[in-house]
């Protein structure tokens, strides 16, 4: 009599956690997981760094802009350091300088409505009112742009914004001329001065003040 036939088992199966496909398949995610966190990490690190040399070199270029004075009022020795200041103005700007903050005429020591440009020097205790314009420390002001050899309406010292010498200025109606010997903007300061059209010369020093008022002075 024959054996009877063997049944072919199969053999048992494989936990999938005894696989060895299954672990490096978890090693590989856990890899990109940590190089995903890794490298999100860095973004922000880059990030964070780019933001931060982003706001230095903006706090470094503003430390480095000349320190401005907007329009308003200011009491000298407290909101404004005593000196001369240029003042500037796209268009037409108003100053006024003052002993106090009572807003009477008696108060007013100089006062002026200018074009463009214009200088004024303060005292501690003064007060200075700014409208349309506002003001720069003379050593901290722009280079008056002389390229197209002619100078404008408004207020320039001579040796600084022109050279001492001859000039010949020019205007076609109402034109006003003054050469001062500082920029107090006082009538002891003046001098000379006149209303003119057509054109005249006049000789300015190192030191003096010039200034125009709908005229222009040639510079070659």
């Amino acid at each position: 009599m024959g054996q009877p036939d063997q049944l072919n088992e199969m053999p048992p199966k494989k936990p999938i956690w005894k696989r060895w496909w299954f672990w490096a398949l978890i090693a590989v995610l856990l890899i990109g997981i940590a190089s995903s966190g890794g490298s999100n990490g860095d973004n922000e690190a880059t990030n964070t760094e780019d933001n931060g040399a982003q706001t230095v070199m903006s706090q470094q270029s503003e430390s480095e802009n000349p320190q401005t004075f907007k329009q308003g009022m200011y009491k000298i020795g407290s909101d404004m350091p005593p000196g001369e200041y240029v003042l500037l103005a796209k268009g037409m700007g108003y100053f006024a300088i003052t002993t106090d903050s009572t807003g009477s005429l008696d108060s007013i020591v100089a006062n002026d409505n200018f074009s463009s440009r214009s200088i004024v020097a303060v005292s501690a205790g003064q007060y200075l009112e700014l409208k349309g314009c506002e003001a720069v420390p003379i050593d901290k002001a722009p280079p008056v742009n002389t390229a197209s050899g002619v100078l404008g309406p408004g207020m320039y010292k001579v040796g600084i914004d022109l050279p001492a010498g001859e000039y010949k200025v020019e205007s076609s109606n109402a034109g006003y001329v003054e050469v001062s010997s500082n920029s107090s903007h006082t009538l002891d300061a003046i001098v000379t001065n006149d209303n003119f059209s057509g054109s005249k010369y006049i000789t300015v020093q190192d030191g003096q003040y010039l200034k125009l008022v709908n005229a222009k002075l040639n510079l070659k």
